[in-house]
C-alpha cells in the first residue's frame, strides 16, 4: 500500500471533528450548545490524536525506519503546524497591543492580563505549554494540542529510526497502559492529562494503521463497509454523547479510522463530496483560528447590545462569554458564528497554512539536505 495514499474520508472526519471543537467553545443557556453532549464534544481532540497517529505512520514510519531523515521529517511537520500557530499568536498579541494602547479593558480585564499573561507568551511560542503550564488556557487555547502534537512526533519519528516496526507495539503498550491509568488511577498523572490524552489516541493511531496495512486487500465489501461505517459513527456519538473516559473512547475512534480508510461504503462516498472535502482541507486552519473568529462574534453581539437595548451575551461560571438567547436565536447565532469560523480558516487555509506547507516542501532539501517525496499529510 502506498505510504503516499490520501484517506479523503478521514480528511473530511477531521473537518466534521473541528466543527465539533468549534460549537465546542460556544456556550449558551438554550438550544443546541445547551444540551449535555455540547460540553463531551472536546473530545473531539482526541479523535484528532488518534487519526494523526494513523496518517502519520502510514506517510511516515516505514520511511523512517528505512533512513528517512528525522531531520527532514521534522522541518516538513513544522512547516504543516507552526506558520499558523505563530499567525494566530501575533494576532493576539496584536489585540492585546491595541487594548493597552487605547487604554481599554476587555471582558473586564486590562490588557496582558489573565489568559494573555506576558508570561505565557514564551512557553506557547515554543510549543511547550502543554507540559509547563498544563491545564492552564494561555493565549491560542486550543493550540496546546498542537504543543503535544509536536512532541508526539519527536518521540515517535525517533522510535520508528531505533527500533523500526516494533515503535508500533511500543506506542499500542504505551496507550493501552496510559488508558488504563486514566481509567483506575488518575491521581497517578496529575496534572499532565492532556500530554495523556496525546499518547493515547497517538499511540492507538499507530496500531490502527498496522492493522489496516495489515488488512490490505481484504478490504469489506461496499454493503459490509456500509454496514460498519454506520455502526461506528453510532458508536463514536454514544462515546461522545456522555463523555466517555479514554479506554473507551479512543478505541471507537480507532475502529471508525479504521473503516473509514477503506473508503467503501456508501457514509465514505458520501464524505467524499465537496463540502466534506473543502471543511477537511481546512480543518487545520479552522480549528487553529475559530477562537478568534468566535471571541470577534461575541465582541460584535456586545455592540449589539449596547447600541439596540437587547440582552445577548453573558457569563459563564468560569468568566468567558456566552449565549443568553432564546433556543431559536440561539440556534441561528451558533450557526452564524460556526459559519464565520469556517470562512475565516477558508482565508488563512489559502493564504498562510498551505503556502507555508508548499514552501517548507520546496525548501526541504536546503534547510535538511534532503528532498522528500510527495507524502499527502
Amino acid at each position: 500500500m502506498s505510504n503516499t495514499r490520501r484517506f479523503v474520508a478521514l480528511d473530511s472526519w477531521r473537518g466534521i471533528a473541528a466543527l465539533g471543537v468549534v460549537m465546542h467553545h460556544i456556550s449558551g443557556d438554550h438550544g443546541l450548545v445547551s444540551m449535555e453532549w455540547h460540553g463531551a464534544l472536546g473530545l473531539c481532540v482526541d479523535f484528532f490524536f488518534v487519526l494523526s497517529g494513523f496518517v502519520i505512520a502510514g506517510a511516515y514510519g516505514e520511511r523512517l525506519a528505512q533512513g528517512f531523515p528525522v531531520r527532514t521529517f521534522l522541518w516538513l511537520r513544522l512547516g504543516r503546524i507552526y506558520p499558523m500557530h505563530v499567525v494566530v499568536l501575533v494576532i493576539y498579541i496584536a489585540v492585546e497591543l491595541v487594548i493597552a494602547i487605547l487604554g481599554w479593558t476587555h471582558g473586564g480585564r486590562h490588557a496582558f492580563t489573565g489568559t494573555r499573561e506576558i508570561s505565557a507568551i514564551l512557553p506557547t511560542l515554543l510549543l511547550v505549554q502543554a507540559f509547563t503550564m498544563p491545564g492552564q488556557d494561555s493565549w491560542n487555547i486550543q493550540s496546546w494540542s498542537i504543543s503535544v502534537e509536536l512532541w508526539l512526533y519527536v518521540v515517535w519519528a525517533l522510535a520508528w529510526r531505533l527500533i523500526g516496526r516494533g515503535a508500533i507495539a511500543l506506542a499500542v503498550f504505551v496507550s493501552t497502559a496510559l488508558m488504563a491509568i486514566a481509567a483506575f488511577r488518575p491521581e497517578w498523572i496529575g496534572p499532565q492529562m492532556w500530554a495523556v490524552r496525546g499518547f493515547c489516541g497517538f499511540g492507538l493511531g499507530m496500531g490502527t494503521w498496522w492493522l489496516h496495512s495489515t488488512l490490505g486487500a481484504r478490504a469489506p465489501s461496499p454493503k459490509l463497509a456500509t454496514v460498519l461505517e454506520l455502526a461506528f459513527v453510532v458508536a463514536a456519538a454514544a462515546a461522545i454523547a456522555p463523555f466517555a473516559p479514554l479506554i473507551v473512547a479512543d478505541p471507537v475512534f480507532a475502529g471508525l479510522v479504521l473503516v473509514f480508510a477503506f473508503q467503501r461504503g456508501a457514509v465514505s462516498r458520501l464524505l467524499l463530496r465537496g463540502p466534506f472535502v473543502l471543511i477537511g482541507t481546512i480543518s487545520y486552519s479552522l480549528y487553529m483560528i475559530h477562537g478568534f473568529v468566535l471571541g470577534r462574534c461575541f465582541d460584535v453581539f456586545a455592540a449589539v447590545e449596547h447600541f439596540a437595548g437587547v440582552t445577548l451575551v453573558g457569563k459563564t461560571w468560569f468568566g468567558s462569554a456566552m449565549l443568553v438567547t432564546g433556543t431559536t436565536v440561539t440556534n441561528l447565532l451558533t450557526v452564524a458564528m460556526m459559519a464565520a469560523s469556517v470562512a475565516v480558516g477558508w482565508v488563512f487555509w489559502r493564504f498562510v497554512e498551505d503556502p507555508a506547507r508548499r514552501w517548507s516542501r520546496d525548501h526541504a532539501d536546503t534547510v535538511t539536505g534532503h528532498y522528500p517525496e510527495a507524502a499527502h499529510t
